[in-house]
């Protein structure tokens, strides 16, 4: 991608957050949009195909670096697998800013059906790949069982950290999740 078009779609991005902080996405028009950015309406439909598309593009871009920091932990040996959930949890609800419109809009479920599916496949490829690299013996059905439940719940905690309604330091709570995913809930409930 070239730096003009670079520019064009951060520019594109900004206006878009800017206005999401007042409006929600249903109500911004591209004409809002563009005016917002100092763009052209043309402009906008080089880079995009509506709203959404910016939003799913914005959450995406998250999404990669937080693969890339889970891989980067996924292959740490000097950990323990605890240690390493526990860190790069720490990393990935430390990366969740709440100044973001776009991210705060998706993570709470607003954003629209495209970007709730961009981070439910997120997540199902996750589980895929985290199943493989252990030589798991699950089948298909497991597999999407468990990345359901495993996308929901952890759809429901970046929505709390988002919205403030989890308290507890990054730390303290990335913790408590490792220890949650790593040993489950059996002896907790029992």
């Amino acid at each position: 991608m070239d730096l003009r078009r670079a520019k064009s779609r951060q520019k594109l991005k900004d206006a878009l957050g800017r206005l999401l902080e007042h409006q929600v996405l249903e109500e911004i028009t591209i004409e809002q949009i563009t005016d917002e950015a100092g763009v052209t309406r043309p402009t906008f439909y080089s880079n995009y195909k509506d709203r959404q598309s910016i939003v799913v593009e914005h959450i995406g871009e998250w999404l990669l670096e937080m693969k890339a920091v889970s891989d980067q932990y996924h292959e740490d040996e000097s950990l323990c697998p605890l240690d390493r959930l526990t860190e790069f949890l720490k990393h990935w609800l430390g990366s969740i800013n709440r100044d973001d419109p776009i991210l705060r809009l998706a993570l709470t479920g607003r954003a629209g059906d495209a970007a709730m599916q961009t981070i439910r496949k997120h997540n199902v490829e996750m589980l895929r790949a985290r199943s493989r690299a252990a030589d798991a013996k699950l089948t298909a059905r497991e597999i999407n069982l468990y990345a359901v439940f495993y996308g929901a719940a952890v759809n429901g905690v970046l929505e709390a950290v988002i919205t403030g309604d989890i308290k507890s330091s990054i730390p303290r709570l990335a913790e408590d999740l490792a220890v949650l995913i790593h040993t489950g809930l059996g002896d907790k409930l029992s």
